[in-house]
């Protein structure tokens, strides 16, 4: 790690942000101040200029220079599908050619390059195809099966068949949308910071975040689809207000998404008049789901 204090006699000093990471450049030398940064699913997905099914022929050794590293393999190959193409990279067709860069000099993180089937997101920068987070940025397909971030926030694998996570990419992508125009309530639910129930203590009135699940309860209805949106790509403390209004409407989905929020150790803060706690948000949604209540916020059914 470079230290500040170090680069005051140097002749050029240059700061630059890459892949979430601050660098010095010091006289033409790169320092990385700051540790690798690995994206989550729903953030890998959203900073991907090109997502797609890749077979790689072969992975050769090559010393590719950019401003911050030298990569060290290439892997050419042909594009089988597309999922995701950003607008500045429309002509990348089925059946394209297409070279990715990998094996970076840098000590913290790399792009692990294979040949075979690869689902791959990837990002054009310094004139080539690199990867978008490190090595979560090529994943080998084996037959029809993944190694995949099964969750929106995820960074652990698991297996999952190659629909599945296609699937999974175009609820990513479409989430964006939807999360970009949701009405002010929901739009509060979505960033909330905190799980707030009626009681009032002294205040002359609940929570903000409680006032915009009433909200929530009352359309929930209308607003099915974002409310399922936010149950899955919101905050901790929004998801669980987001599966607690479906709860009135739709039991069963509201289930199926307490359930996947129960191994999230996620911090929730949960405030009940004047008094506050900090619990997981798995043990949270556990609770809702199988009493119907976690503390004093109770579940409401039409």
């Amino acid at each position: 790690m470079l230290r500040l204090g170090s680069i005051v006699a140097a002749s050029f000093v240059a700061i630059s942000i890459w892949q979430s990471q601050l660098w010095v450049t010091i006289d033409g030398e790169n320092a990385a101040i700051a540790k690798a940064y690995f994206a989550s699913r729903v953030e890998m997905v959203d900073r991907a200029d090109l997502i797609a099914l890749v077979h790689f022929d072969a992975v050769k050794k090559v010393e590719k220079k950019s401003p911050h590293w030298t990569y060290r393999e290439e892997a050419s190959g042909t594009i089988r599908k597309i999922y995701k193409a950003s607008a500045n990279h429309q002509d990348m067709k089925v059946n394209s050619q297409i070279a990715v860069y990998g094996g970076e000099t840098f000590i913290c993180a790399q792009t692990k390059l294979s040949s075979g089937d690869c689902l791959v997101f990837l990002q054009h920068q310094d004139g080539f195809w690199q990867g978008a987070n490190w090595h979560y940025s090529v994943l080998p397909v084996n037959g029809n099966q993944v190694k995949w971030l099964k969750s929106p926030h995820s960074r652990e694998f698991a297996e999952a068949t190659l629909a599945e996570a296609a699937r999974d990419i175009k609820t990513d992508i479409a989430s964006k949308h939807i999360l970009g125009n949701l009405p002010p309530f929901l739009a509060k639910l979505n960033a909330a910071n905190q799980l707030a129930d009626e009681h009032t203590g002294e205040a002359p009135r609940p929570q903000e975040e409680y006032l915009a699940y009433e909200q929530a309860l009352a359309n929930a209805s209308k607003y099915k689809k974002e409310l399922e949106t936010i149950a899955r790509y919101g905050t901790p403390s929004g998801q669980l207000y987001a599966a607690s209004a479906l709860w009135s409407i739709d039991k069963k989905l509201a289930k199926q998404l307490f359930a996947a929020m129960e191994s999230s150790r996620a911090n929730v803060f949960y405030i009940s008049g004047c008094k506050g706690s900090n619990s997981p948000q798995g043990e949270i949604a556990q609770s809702l789901a199988s009493s119907g209540k976690y503390l004093n916020f109770k579940l409401t059914s039409k």
